[in-house]
């Protein structure tokens, strides 16, 4: 499992079952209590690929990375429900943002406002994969231009971000390199801060606690209170699982 994304209602990521990568949730009773085993989501999956699973915090829109027929490569569709009550319905592409390359990752900020995305080689990128924003609404889905975040991208791979509340921190996957850190090509965790949610963001820094040397760390979640961060890692030498750390 991996991309796990937390919302009221269970908790999204994504898996290989049957050949493909869907998208499974898992739910429980309260926050003390165990995880249930996971199930598929039938209407967010397909019989292509579904990855990158990105749920807002009020569990009413979810997006998914697919690369079902009519896609471009993989592109992103976007779900939205009444209530936390109701079945998903089959998503739609974000036509917005949408390209030729693979396009993934797509994060709603906490307060619903913004909209972060992986894009792949585009023009006026820094590196290979960069971490894109636009103001955003989904009621209609509406995307304001995207710009790219050029303090939190580099020549390397830089993708799937969590925002806190406040706007003024932000943790991100990366495949950069640092002094004393990894040797190989792998994604590690970095956080950056600001002041105020107006200002650039700081140059952002490894969390080095949670790094693993030569396995990667990525698709972080940061919840509302900042004391909880669930990620996806290959760590335990059997594919990618997803951790917790509090």
């Amino acid at each position: 499992f991996n991309s796990p994304a937390i919302a009221p209602g269970g908790t999204y990521q994504a898996t290989f079952a049957g050949g493909s990568q869907d998208v499974f949730v898992s739910k429980r009773a309260s926050v003390t209590d165990p995880w249930a085993p996971p199930v598929p989501v039938d209407a967010l999956n397909s019989g292509s690929t579904e990855t990158t699973p990105e749920v807002s915090i009020d569990g009413l829109v979810i997006s998914v990375a697919s690369d079902r027929p009519g896609s471009m490569g993989e592109d992103i569709y976007v779900a939205r429900r009444p209530s936390r009550a109701d079945p998903w319905p089959v998503p739609q592409p974000l036509l917005q943002v949408n390209t030729a390359n693979n396009d993934s990752s797509a994060t709603l900020a906490p307060t619903m406002d913004e909209l972060f995305l992986c894009w792949r080689d585009q023009p006026g990128g820094v590196g290979q994969a960069d971490i894109w924003r636009a103001d955003v609404s989904f009621m209609p889905n509406m995307v304001g231009p995207l710009t790219v975040i050029a303090e939190l991208s580099t020549a390397d791979d830089d993708c799937t971000v969590s925002m806190a509340q406040s706007k003024r921190e932000i943790i991100l996957e990366s495949t950069r390199l640092v002094d004393g850190g990894d040797v190989v090509y792998d994604w590690n965790l970095w956080i950056s801060t600001r002041a105020d949610a107006a200002d650039p963001w700081s140059p952002p820094t490894m969390l080095a606690e949670l790094d693993t040397p030569d396995f990667a760390e990525n698709d972080p979640w940061l919840s509302l209170d900042r004391r909880t961060l669930y990620l996806s890692s290959n760590r335990g030498g059997m594919g990618h699982d997803i951790y917790v750390t509090t």
